[in-house]
């Protein structure tokens, strides 16, 4: 079940990043795009997270 979680962070990740890339791209500050930076980040951190739980706490059979 984590593991689904992972690629769907991850996934949103690649496509919040791309539309960083693509707004940059075009011209428009980061001030303009804060909403898209602001959901990358928490995308990030969450993606990281869940990382580190399933690295030391998940249980190995």
């Amino acid at each position: 079940m984590i593991d689904i979680l992972n690629y769907l962070l991850a996934l949103s990740a690649v496509f919040f990043g791309y539309r960083i890339y693509v707004s940059r791209r075009n011209g428009r500050a980061f001030k303009e795009i804060r909403p898209l930076t602001v959901s990358f980040g928490i995308t990030l951190l969450l993606l990281w997270g869940i990382t580190v739980f399933t690295a030391f706490f998940s249980r190995t059979v």
